[in-house]
């Protein structure tokens, strides 16, 4: 039962990827719904604090779009929507302080982010990391300051989704698709 239920994960993460494979010259037609698109899935994608971890693959679409449209601004409406995205796991790790207290948490996660800081955010955001939500309920723990959590986040979230754009203009754009 565990296998059917991780094979028809992987089918709904691999839909949207063969969709705009299969759709490429209506995507091209119909670009800026493919920019507004490319940002609510980069959003909710990295919400999994808000909508319980749903597998989006954002990054794979947007390494796959930045082959068909200009991966500049494929970039960097991804880079957004999954930088704002981000936005929920802090507030559940400011709530979560009390408990998370009892265990002694948030002193190790205050330390680690006095150590490391922001560097340890940024890096975290900017490289493909399912484990990116600890990082904002960490932060939220440890009362790291929100307004340079986000900034951090959105900067790693911008180089990750250009990245991601600019290899599939190089990689993706010189395979001869249908």
């Amino acid at each position: 039962m565990k296998y059917l239920k991780a094979a028809g994960m992987l089918l709904i993460a691999a839909l949207p990827i063969a969709g705009v494979i299969v759709f490429r010259s209506l995507i091209m037609e119909l670009s800026w719904q493919s920019y507004v698109g490319i940002f609510v899935l980069s959003f909710v994608s990295t919400s999994g604090t808000l909508v319980g971890g749903i597998p989006l693959p954002a990054l794979a679409l947007t390494f796959v779009t930045g082959s068909i449209l200009n991966p500049l601004p494929v970039g960097i409406v991804a880079g957004f929507g999954s930088g704002l995205g981000e936005v929920f796991s802090y507030p559940v790790g400011t709530a979560g302080r009390l408990i998370a207290d009892r265990w002694g948490l948030v002193r190790f996660f205050s330390a680690f982010l006095t150590k490391y800081g922001g560097w340890a955010v940024l890096l975290a955001a900017a490289i493909p990391n399912p484990f990116f939500d600890f990082v904002g309920l960490a932060s939220g723990l440890a009362g790291y300051p929100f307004p340079k959590f986000m900034l951090l986040v959105l900067i790693g979230r911008l180089i990750r989704a250009l990245s991601a754009s600019y290899l599939g203009a190089h990689f993706a754009g010189n395979m001869k698709l249908p």
